[in-house]
Parts: structure tokens; sequence; C-alpha cells
């Protein structure tokens, strides 16, 4: 559980890094959104993972992956 809490908190970490204008793709709404996505199931992950509510932290997971691609198609062709 510490060790997924941990890596989530970095996965969130990132997505604040990429939210902060000036980023590339920063001023673009639909990126923002994925960012916010990643950042707010990362944080899902943490929580559950503290919790041990490993079934959660699958499913934010998943989510995360979406939002991991839906990214990178739109914006990294």
């Amino acid at each position: 559980g510490s060790a997924l809490a941990h890596e989530a908190q970095l996965v969130a970490a990132l997505a604040e890094a990429i939210l902060r204008d000036g980023y590339e793709f920063s001023d673009d709404e639909s990126y923002r959104q994925d960012a916010r996505a990643l950042q707010q199931n990362a944080l899902a992950v943490r929580s559950a993972a503290e919790e041990k509510n490993y079934e959660q932290a699958r499913k934010a997971v998943g989510e995360i992956g979406k939002a991991c691609a839906n990214c990178h198609e739109g914006f990294r062709d």
C-alpha cells in the first residue's frame, strides 16, 4: 500500500507540474482537462491505497491510463 501511495503521489505531482502556465499546451482546455483527470485519479489511487481499498485503487489506475492515452492521442502525435 505505501509504495503504491508514494507512486501515486509522484504522478499527482507530475500532473501539477504540467498544469503550470507556460508548460507546453497548458493554455489548451482539453489538455488541462486530461491533466486534471490525471491528478484527481492519482490522488484517488493514493487515498485508496492508504485505506487498503485495492479495488478502488485499481479503478483509479485505469482512469489514469485513460487520461494518459487521451492526452497523448491528442497532443503527442
